[in-house]
């Protein structure tokens, strides 16, 4: 009878179990301790660069021709970042134009003088003789005493007839002064749009490194709004609010890790503090701009110092700290 050896068969059968089987194991617990992770991670919502930094606003409206400027790139104040086409039609200028010679037409009125009207005796002569003879009428009974009081109207009670006469009083010095301060502002309003018929240039008041903001050419702009923003790359953070309890959890030295400008990055607590609502002070953005009451903590987090990588402040990304 033929014997067949399958030991052969079984050796290859029991390898190719084992790998499998290690494989299998590897994935579960690569799994495990992924889920281990994860579970010892918490997420800060709402968490945006902030910083140094001074936003470069165009002050008109109208179209961004041309960016001067490149991310990263060093600028010194006075330096254009931007040229931008102005829109100012001629209907406009006209409107403009109308309105300085009317501010010029109230002006002239105020220093000729208010005019202002007051009652007058006119042609007094022969009129006291009237009213005397209408009085003696009325004392002998030979007039009423509703004639009487007509002839005193008529002759102005031995006055003359009234009659209404303009004069001119001077203007006040402060009503003065607002009247040509408003013909002040209106010619110059109008200087400002007959020079902006085509293209100004943005120039940065301060100095620092190029950061632009979500603005290219043939952007539309409106007055104030930002065109880049110039800053300290070096003081450049991530800043999250959380709340009260999130913040007891979080210490400094905890790894974080976040994604901007479309790549994965990471960093570490820098600080965990009480935020304060402080609008308006300094030129960079106020920590009450979105101050929620509920989360009145904040964490502040490194961002790295990667070549090409330009932060652009206010962009906004979820954090993962690693408790």
């Amino acid at each position: 009878m033929l014997e067949i050896d399958i030991s052969r068969n079984v050796r290859r059968f029991a390898r190719r179990f084992a790998a499998g089987f290690g494989l299998l194991f590897v994935g579960v617990a690569g799994t495990a301790w992924y889920l281990a992770m994860e579970s010892r991670t918490t997420e800060l919502y709402d968490a945006r660069v902030t910083g140094s930094y001074l936003s470069v606003k165009s002050w008109t409206a109208g179209t961004v021709e041309k960016l001067l400027v490149s991310d990263g790139q060093p600028l010194k104040a006075g330096d254009k970042v931007a040229e931008i086409r102005v829109r100012v039609t001629e209907e406009e200028i006209a409107e403009l134009e109308k309105n300085v010679t009317v501010m010029e037409q109230n002006l002239r009125t105020l220093e000729q003088g208010v005019p202002v009207q007051k009652p007058v005796y006119a042609d007094g002569a022969g009129d006291s003789e009237k009213m005397a003879q209408m009085q003696h009428l009325y004392e002998v009974g030979a007039i009423s005493a509703a004639e009487l009081g007509q002839a005193r109207t008529v002759y102005g009670g031995g006055r003359g007839q009234v009659v209404m006469e303009t004069t001119y009083e001077p203007a006040d010095e402060n009503t003065l002064k607002q009247a040509r301060r408003r013909l002040e502002q209106a010619r110059s309003a109008l200087v400002q749009a007959r020079g902006q018929r085509g293209a100004t240039t943005v120039t940065t008041p301060v100095g620092g490194t190029a950061l632009l903001l979500e603005v290219g050419a043939g952007s539309e702009v409106l007055p104030g709004q930002p065109i880049i923003a110039v800053g300290d790359v070096e003081r450049l953070v991530l800043t999250a609010p959380v709340t009260l309890e999130k913040a007891g959890k979080l210490t400094p030295g905890m790894y974080a890790r976040y994604k901007l400008a479309g790549k994965e990055r990471s960093g570490v607590i820098l600080a965990v503090e009480k935020s304060e609502k402080t609008e308006g002070k300094g030129p960079e953005p106020a920590d009450g701009e979105n101050f929620d009451p509920e989360r009145n903590w904040r964490v502040i987090i490194s961002l790295p110092r990667e070549e090409g990588f330009w932060p652009r402040p206010g962009a906004a990304t979820t954090v993962k700290i690693s408790l």
